[in-house]
């Protein structure tokens, strides 16, 4: 099984939770690439990604949980969600569990 390593609790302004975490396998998403004057859709990966929940988001007032790939340091590298991010939760083990890992402590 895939699993999910907290690297660190990470501050955030609006009371929600963002935890980086370490993936033991990385795990794949779609971006952007900037290739001179046009943006190519390219397949990337990463081994770090942030989990970052709100129990009330600002638009919907719904709870939402999202993944988003980050560097080793914690900053997101794409605001592209990605994996199973959702709205309706605000559990990060649900997320992490829906994108194939497990959290380990």
């Amino acid at each position: 099984m895939n699993t999910a390593t907290v690297v660190k609790e990470l501050p955030v302004r609006a009371g929600g939770k963002k935890i980086l975490y370490k993936l033991s396998t990385p795990m794949i998403y779609d971006d952007l690439d900037d290739k001179g004057d046009e943006y190519k859709e390219v397949k990337k990966e990463t081994e770090y990604v942030v989990v970052s929940s709100l129990s009330a988001a600002f638009d919907t007032g719904r709870p939402e949980t999202y993944i988003f790939p980050a560097d080793k340091e914690g900053h997101v590298v794409s605001w592209g969600e990605i994996g199973a991010s959702q709205r309706g939760t605000t559990s990060h083990k649900k997320v992490l569990r829906e994108s194939g890992y497990t959290i380990k402590t």
